[in-house]
């Protein structure tokens, strides 16, 4: 499925969702979120209706060719573990964990991986999102993920 998966709906991962949402850059057949906490599934599935759940981080490695990894950098190694055997390497793994390299997410998956940090103002769409692409990363999968970062800033 040709969709954008986040693991993790904390405050990253939830600022993601809602700025792809709000600026109409991804409808919500297009993004699946999951998270540790019910109450947050909960929550994002009340703020989006009909957006995708999911109820495990293996579903969205499954389900979407994007995978954004919204977690706490100290999990993001183990999210990545965990998810990686449910993939077929055509996959596009994006890590938003500061301090976690490329050479370490790439020794783990040896597809597309792209480390983003956002800042706090992409919250209000002025923020500047720092991106650095592995390897593998191509012009399609660079500029897909660029389009879908926009509304956050630059």
């Amino acid at each position: 499925m040709n969709c954008i998966g986040v693991i993790g709906y904390g405050h990253m991962g939830s600022m993601l969702v809602n700025g792809f949402l709000s600026s109409g850059v991804l409808g919500v057949d297009e993004v699946v979120v999951t998270s540790r906490s019910q109450e947050s599934r909960d929550a994002c599935a009340a703020a989006w209706p009909g957006i995708g759940i999911a109820r495990a981080n293996r579903e969205i490695a499954r389900r979407c060719r994007t995978v954004i990894l919204a977690v706490r950098p100290q999990e993001t190694i183990e999210v990545l573990r965990e998810i990686v055997p449910g993939m077929d390497g055509d996959e596009h793994v994006v890590s938003l964990a500061a301090g976690v390299g490329l050479t370490e997410l790439e020794g783990l998956f040896s597809g597309s991986v792209t480390r983003a940090i956002p800042t706090i103002t992409s919250t209000i769409g002025q923020g500047t999102t720092l991106v650095c692409h592995g390897r593998q990363v191509g012009m399609h999968d660079a500029s897909g993920l660029r389009g879908s970062f926009r509304p956050s800033g630059t």
